[in-house]
């Protein structure tokens, strides 16, 4: 992840990250560990990565992070459409 949230291609990019399982205590560890653990701690205050605890099994919190980057990608498409449209033809 570490190496991915650094990548200079991507530096326009943007990322949920799912913090899964933070409903089992024995699965649990603070948001802050695994950041830690996963050494992206840096990124945390990164208005492009939202680190989203969340329980897929009871579906908790899944929904705002697919709002979040929804909403952002819609601003992002807004403002860059056209020269990503093109970025894209040329890639092609």
């Amino acid at each position: 992840m570490k190496e991915v949230l650094s990548e200079e291609d991507l530096s326009n990019a943007y990322f949920v990250v799912y913090l899964n399982k933070m409903d089992t205590v024995e699965g649990y560890r603070p948001k802050e560990k695994i950041l830690e653990i996963m050494e992206v701690e840096r990124y945390q205050n990164d208005n492009r990565v939202l680190f989203q605890p969340c329980s897929l099994k009871k579906n908790m919190t899944v929904e705002e992070g697919i709002k979040w980057l929804s909403k952002n990608m819609i601003a992002l498409w807004a403002m860059y459409g056209a020269t990503f449209r093109l970025q894209i033809k040329r890639k092609l």
